[in-house]
């Protein structure tokens, strides 16, 4: 084969593979789920106060949670169980919403606050009890510390 010839193949393999990876947007679009909030309970207990610090669309949430109840959290914001598992059963996307990063399950069980991840975390289970009056706690995508 000539020279030129194998010249013009390997330019042509290399431009083609250039240009399928810059078409591709996993190339030069990378998602990210972290995400960072925390939470705080009211001195009844029975009020979560969540103020975002990175990675959700929204600020500040609050919402009741009583016991043996679910709600579920998301970088868009707050929701009932029962959106959340017919959306899951339907497998229908809504495309009113924003993509979801991240879906956390808030639990109240004993005077334990319990969260599942169900999607965007690194966890799928943890959960804290409050030792005072009120409590406060920073989640991640890795983890959940303790603040006070």
């Amino acid at each position: 084969m000539d020279k030129k010839i194998k010249i013009k193949t390997i330019l042509f393999v290399c431009a083609s593979v250039i240009i399928s990876l810059g078409a591709s947007p996993q190339f030069y679009e990378k998602k990210s789920t972290d995400f960072k909030f925390i939470i705080q309970t009211t001195e009844n207990r029975n009020s979560i106060v969540l103020e975002c610090k990175s990675g959700c669309t929204w600020t500040n949430l609050m919402f009741s949670l009583e016991d043996e109840e679910t709600k579920y959290v998301d970088n868009s914001g707050v929701y009932l169980d029962n959106y959340f598992e017919s959306q899951k059963k339907l497998k229908m996307p809504n495309p009113l919403q924003v993509e979801k990063t991240f879906i956390i399950a808030f639990k109240k069980e004993g005077g334990e606050i319990k969260l599942t991840g169900h999607k965007g975390t690194r966890w799928e289970k943890l959960g804290f009890k409050c030792k005072k009056q009120y409590c406060k706690v920073l989640v991640t995508q890795d983890e959940i510390k303790e603040l006070n």
